[in-house]
């Protein structure tokens, strides 16, 4: 799932075409595609575990719709852990 959504994080940059996204803002527009892979990767995966934010954040419309949507389906999944403990 964490790929998926890495990929989808990825595709919303490319969805507008101005520089106001987070691979420009963060200057990885120029590095190789595992580089690009790995900081989507680690934005989700701080993300869902709820760790926090600071060095990837969302900046156009696109990403934060994502980041909105990721964060109920992170509350969801996390609940439902936790519940199927008990």
């Amino acid at each position: 799932m964490i790929h998926i959504f890495s990929c989808f994080f990825i595709y919303f940059c490319y969805l507008e075409n101005s520089s106001n996204n987070w691979l420009n803002v963060f200057e990885l527009n120029n590095q190789t595609i595992i580089s690009i892979y790995v900081a989507s990767l680690y934005f989700n995966c701080v993300t869902i575990f709820t760790i926090g934010y600071g060095d990837i954040v969302p900046v156009n419309i696109n990403e934060k719709l994502y980041l909105s949507f990721f964060l109920i389906f992170g509350n969801i999944f996390y609940s439902y852990a936790i519940s199927s403990l008990s």
